[in-house]
């Protein structure tokens, strides 16, 4: 019998099939390199993610499992969806903050080099 990792299984089970069906997509390369950042968009932005997540918080509330809810890493643990989503809000706090300090003003410069 041929064991596989999770992630090889998980791979396989994806192959062709649509988002709706696998797993979040590898992000993209921007398409704003080169153009002055916009300070007003990136922050309504990541407050659409906020709300977004708040959203996605809000769904597993009606879960029958929800946060509350212990588990164990071999079969699955719902307070670490929701200690995810609090992680991802709390980046995009993060980001915000940088945004309105400046770290991210002038021109585009991903420096990939």
């Amino acid at each position: 019998m041929e064991y596989k990792s999770l992630v090889q299984v998980i791979k396989e089970h994806n192959v062709g099939k649509d988002l709706e069906e696998g797993l979040i997509p590898m992000y993209k390369k921007t398409k704003f390199e080169g153009k002055e950042f916009d300070r007003k968009k990136e922050i309504k932005s990541c407050k659409d993610m906020i709300k977004a997540i708040h959203k996605v918080a809000k769904m597993q509330d009606s879960m029958q499992y929800t946060a509350e809810t212990g588990g164990s890493s071999t079969g699955g643990n719902p307070n670490k969806v929701w200690e995810n989503l609090r992680d991802a809000e709390r980046a995009l706090y993060d980001y915000m903050g940088g945004i309105e300090r400046g770290h991210y003003d002038g021109v585009i410069d991903m420096d990939r080099d």
